[in-house]
């Protein structure tokens, strides 16, 4: 069902989201970085679509991730980060193949708050150049058919705007630092109304965000945070489905029937990450996304270690 990879790329283009002050009970999740520290991640990716139960495409990238403190001034850290490709295999997934040799040597440098929240892309005109030279390049290596060659078109169009770039290509540096700002209690979660931005259209798709604490262990210098988000299945379906629309009849020249189309589209994020309180560095980031479309669920999964 051609449908179902289109969903895909439609819904992995959408957004998943000082000294640290700890009680016994509570801490903060704020960075605590000193100029100098350099720090390796090891960063492993997957993908995989269900058909009927069935696993049906499939991809695996991993990942070198190192990470430099440039400055760390009284109200802002410069971070400096490195991707290297180490390896990347798909099956019926090239899409994913073509992120990952586009994101290899890529090296961002960035400014965050002493919260932890994105400022400014430092060097966002080099970021931009490497990513268009590459997927370029890459383009004339490779030889995609139709159905393929509008995959690359609506990847490509995540070039133009600063969000199409951060929840694509850069989705590690984006994940690593999903959890900075928290502010909460032991085993007390808080609730809040979201929206998420899907790069493709433009477009906000309306969720629920869940914070918990789920471990506090000062004397080891640890705790633990659960980020989930649901979002609102109706509104998600009619505004993928536009988009699934728009590539189809750019493909075939045809419009798709009411039928072939998702009533619901069932998208949950579970978020995992563990702190060393001191520093604030987050030593482990675990993310999973599943989409559930009638017969066919997808799984993305990003796991990044600290080494």
């Amino acid at each position: 069902m051609k449908t179902i990879p289109l969903l895909l790329i439609i819904l992995l283009s959408i957004e998943g989201p000082a000294q640290n002050i700890t009680t016994d009970t509570s801490t903060t999740f704020f960075p605590n970085f000193k100029k100098g520290e350099k720090k390796t991640f090891k960063v492993v990716e997957e993908s995989k679509i269900y058909n009927m139960g069935f696993v049906a495409k499939q991809s695996t990238s991993s990942y070198e991730m190192k990470m430099e403190v440039l400055d760390d001034s009284a109200s802002f850290f410069i971070i400096q980060l490195d991707l290297k490709t180490v390896s990347s295999k798909s099956n019926k997934l090239e899409m994913n193949n073509l992120i990952a040799q586009i994101r290899n040597g890529l090296r961002l440098k960035y400014k965050i708050d002493k919260k932890g929240f994105l400022m400014d892309m430092v060097n966002f005109k080099e970021v931009h150049h490497h990513l268009s030279k590459a997927f370029d390049s890459l383009s004339v290596i490779e030889h995609y058919d139709s159905f393929n060659q509008a995959f690359v078109d609506q990847y490509k169009t995540l070039l133009n705007t600063a969000s199409g770039i951060l929840d694509t290509y850069l989705k590690p540096m984006t994940l690593y630092h999903t959890p900075y700002g928290a502010e909460l209690v032991y085993k007390k979660p808080v609730y809040k109304a979201s929206a998420s931005l899907n790069a493709f259209n433009g477009k906000d798709i309306p969720n629920v965000v869940i914070l918990e604490l789920k471990e506090l262990n000062s004397s080891k210098d640890f705790a633990q945070l659960r980020y989930d988000q649901i979002t609102n299945k109706k509104l998600a379906a009619l505004i993928t489905s536009d988009k699934i629309s728009e590539i189809t009849k750019n493909i075939t020249g045809e419009d798709l029937d009411k039928d072939e189309l998702p009533d619901e589209v069932n998208l949950k994020d579970h978020n995992q990450f563990d702190m060393e309180i001191s520093s604030g560095w987050i030593t482990k980031a675990r993310y999973k996304r599943i989409a559930k479309d009638g017969i066919a669920k997808m799984v993305n999964t990003m796991e990044i270690t600290m080494q």
